[in-house]
């Protein structure tokens, strides 16, 4: 579940997404890791292996595909702020733009 989330998260934005998952145990908890690296386009770029121990990776990022996603996915040219601007100031005294 955690893994598809990533996959959602960096599809959805246009961005890279990096999950980073502890492993090891803790008091009764187990942790498996899998730290993983998302593309944009919600592939995997690359992913530690399912084990106990400590993982690092490292990956080039491809900014080309950066720039294709904003450009296939356009979400930042078709979102509307306008709709939704006053469930974003519902709670809290944040002011909205335009008002004083």
């Amino acid at each position: 579940m955690w893994e598809m989330t990533l996959r959602v998260r960096a599809f959805e934005n246009c961005v890279y997404i990096v999950g980073v998952n502890r492993a090891g145990q803790e008091d009764q908890s187990t942790y498996f890791g899998r730290t993983i690296i998302i593309s944009p386009l919600g592939g995997e770029v690359l992913a530690a292996s399912e084990k106990e121990g400590a993982d690092v990776i490292f990956a080039d990022l491809d900014l080309d595909l950066l720039a294709k996603a904003h450009e296939e996915l356009p979400v930042v040219r078709d979102r509307r702020p306008d709709l939704y601007e006053p469930l974003a100031f519902r709670w809290g005294n944040a002011k909205r733009s335009g008002t004083s």
